[in-house]
């Protein structure tokens, strides 16, 4: 959950509370209600703190030569990616992103629109023969940059 929508929720309970209090006198107001008050606080922010936690994920990308790997890295330097090292030579990108900025298959897709089929997105035809005709890793293998 984004930050931001958390803390509008937290506003709006804050304006209940106030209506509320003052509707009734401070006095009804038991250590119960205070309690339970406390511990969703506590448990909405220990929710997102546990969302901005980076995770390292490791996929499968075609790719066949340095130049594939420059252009792969190149397309996930973008807000939210931590950590892109693509190896041709195992065709494994292991990657270290913010969940809550960016998701898998935004990844996959920007890797995908740079020229190079993954395992969940084929790489559109247009930007496949964009790349280099060394680097057509579906028409051949490039050895001569590996």
């Amino acid at each position: 959950m984004c930050i931001g929508v958390l803390w509008l929720i937290v506003e709006l309970l804050i304006r209940k509370l106030k209506s509320i209090i003052k509707t009734i006198t401070m006095k009804s107001i038991t250590f119960r209600h205070t309690f339970i008050l406390a511990l969703f606080f506590i448990a909405a922010i220990g929710a997102t703190a546990q969302g901005n936690k980076p995770v390292t994920a490791e996929f499968w990308v075609a790719g066949s030569c340095k130049d594939c790997k420059v252009r792969i890295e190149k397309a996930l330097d973008v807000k939210g990616v931590l950590f892109a090292d693509y190896s041709y030579k195992e065709h494994t990108l292991e990657i270290t992103y913010k969940p809550h900025v960016i998701s898998e298959d935004e990844i996959l897709m920007l890797v995908a629109a740079a020229g190079h089929d993954t395992e969940k997105f084929k790489a559109p035809d247009d930007s496949y023969n964009k790349i280099d005709d060394c680097c057509k890793y579906r028409d051949h293998d490039c050895s001569k940059h590996k």
